[in-house]
């Protein structure tokens, strides 16, 4: 009896902490891709861009989510833009200049950054709403393009 019962923490243990790993190695969030669908009539919104109409969509999606405005008063007259989860917005405003500058370089190819910036952008706007304490606390100060792509690399959206 003791022996069964020994067994069985044991291997719930294990499982636990199996489970715990597979957290760290990453991030899960869920998928919220369809936003760009309940969106589909602002379009016409969106500003050029310079990989295209579908990313140029998405960096407007990515903007009207996480800023917000407020009107100047009567001791501060010139209105203020608010950043929420400014750690994950303004890295992927920084990928976005690593891959413009990238292309212009002959160092990469647009389809690539389209690629790249399309998946960065998906993310961004999945995990919005979503709690990304740790995520953002892991990109905060990360300045460099690798390092940036490759946190995004460990996000996993989960349906």
């Amino acid at each position: 009896m003791i022996k069964k019962l020994f067994t069985t923490l044991f291997s719930l243990a294990l499982v636990v902490t199996a489970f715990a790993q597979q957290k760290a190695d990453g991030f899960f969030f869920k998928d919220k891709t369809y936003i760009y669908e309940d969106k589909a009539d602002k379009k016409n919104l969106a500003e050029e861009h310079y990989l295209g109409n579908d990313i140029g969509f998405k960096m407007y999606i990515l903007k009207t989510e996480y800023t917000w405005q407020q009107e100047g008063t009567v001791t501060s007259p010139g209105t203020k833009t608010y950043v929420e989860k400014p750690a994950i917005y303004n890295s992927v405003k920084k990928l976005n200049k690593f891959y413009k500058k990238d292309i212009k370089k002959g160092a990469m190819s647009e389809e690539e950054a389209r690629e790249k910036l399309n998946k960065s952008l998906d993310i961004a706007v999945s995990i919005r709403y979503q709690d990304t304490s740790e995520f953002e606390s892991e990109l905060k100060g990360v300045k460099e393009r690798a390092a940036i792509e490759s946190l995004f690399e460990k996000v996993t959206l989960e349906e």
